[in-house]
């Protein structure tokens, strides 16, 4: 075998050996396995005289699931409330389930939304002070049934759950010991999703929403009910709540009007689009609401310029639409802003996480004064908790 021959084995070995980098690559950042999981989304346990208490499970995944014959437990239910639901609940669809109080279920899922009642013989009871609330999806209740669980605390109280809480520890969907710490403020606030739909396992997921988001988002973090930020000041420079996070970069902020199309000395770019390369890659599990979500910055030639910015994934599909014709998420207008930024989720457009890859934004933008194009384009990775 002589010297040429080595050589070209050589770099055929060299390029296979590529080819399977390559290869493990682009499964890494773009092979997911389909996600379909309920979770509880959200729960008001501190209703006014009158109203009842409720649960709000969310479907994070991207298929439907039936849960028909599960069951909702608060450690200390011999009766829990078990959930008669045939309609399986779609991707992104909500189930409210109004606890202790009888009533007529609406099960009609054209509205992404069911609202299901659960009798006055359960011996589920939402305590103010403290409490637990776990789903089983089955009629018994075991670490090998639970789906997920969340409990909390108010004002210091003692925490006194053991059963259910012992169940998602040993499942692995709980830490031992922790709780969400809320300070009660008289009634008619809930617990919920820091980011929607969005399950770490942890108790840092929740917030305290000073307006419940019964059956719709909870928005990026939007304390307050989803209608903007009621601990963080997202425009003073300054950590108001204390948490490490600063404006912008506050999931308490990701709706507020501040941070879609606000300019900061962070959001300005020299390019015409621009992903924050600090917060790129990113990823809507990461435990750090920093990273949770990612600024997507943008400059343009004149405030003449209508701007719409897309997510597309690296097939070419259109994912997300961040920005349509100077209208960006929740109806914001950034007409007439030259710099500015708008902040990506990782969610698609009818508000399911994205699968784990590489996903390219672009924008398309027209002077609508000279008929001059604008365009640029960036690349972001989406990712698991890093």
């Amino acid at each position: 075998m002589n010297m040429k021959t080595n050589k070209n084995i050589a770099l055929a070995g060299l390029r296979f050996s590529f080819l399977l980098f390559t290869i493990s690559l682009f499964y890494c950042f773009t092979a997911s396995p389909a996600r379909a999981a309920i979770v509880i989304n959200e729960v008001a346990f501190d209703e006014p005289s009158g109203s009842p208490d409720w649960v709000e499970l969310y479907n994070n995944g991207n298929s439907a699931v039936s849960i028909n014959g599960w069951t909702l437990d608060d450690v200390d239910a011999a009766t829990p409330v078990t959930i008669n639901l045939s309609a399986a609940v779609p991707a992104g669809g909500y189930v409210v389930i109004f606890i202790d109080v009888a009533g007529s279920d609406e099960t009609d899922f054209s509205d992404n939304v069911v609202t299901l009642y659960s009798g006055t013989t359960t011996t589920v009871g939402l305590a103010a002070s403290e409490d637990e609330v776990a789903l089983y999806n089955s009629a018994t209740q075991s670490s090998a049934t639970i789906v997920d669980f969340t409990a909390y605390v108010g004002d210091g109280q003692a925490y006194g759950g053991i059963a259910d809480q012992n169940d998602a520890i040993l499942a692995g969907i709980w830490s031992s010991g922790t709780y969400v710490s809320i300070t009660d403020t008289g009634s008619g606030y809930s617990i919920g999703r820091v980011n929607n739909g969005v399950d770490t396992n942890a108790a840092s997921d929740w917030v305290k929403f000073a307006g419940p988001t019964q059956g719709t988002s909870n928005g990026g973090g939007t304390v307050g009910g989803g209608t903007g930020a009621s601990n963080e000041n997202c425009s003073n420079g300054l950590d108001d709540d204390a948490d490490g996070l600063i404006d912008c970069a506050d999931g308490d902020c990701l709706n507020s009007s501040e941070c879609l199309g606000g300019v900061t000395a962070s959001t300005i770019t020299a390019k015409n689009l621009e992903v924050d390369p600090t917060r790129n890659p990113f990823s809507p599990y990461d435990t750090n609401l920093s990273y949770q979500n990612v600024p997507i910055m943008f400059h343009v030639t004149s405030a003449s310029v209508v701007k719409t910015i897309r997510v597309s994934n690296i097939r070419g599909e259109i994912v997300r639409v961040l920005v349509d014709n100077d209208t960006g998420p929740t109806g914001t207008s950034l007409a007439g802003l030259i710099d500015g930024s708008v902040l990506w989720d990782g969610r698609d457009d009818e508000g399911n996480i994205v699968p784990v890859g590489i996903y390219i934004v672009f924008m398309e933008a027209v002077d609508s004064v000279t008929g001059e194009r604008v365009t640029g384009k960036d690349t972001v990775a989406v990712g698991r908790e890093f």
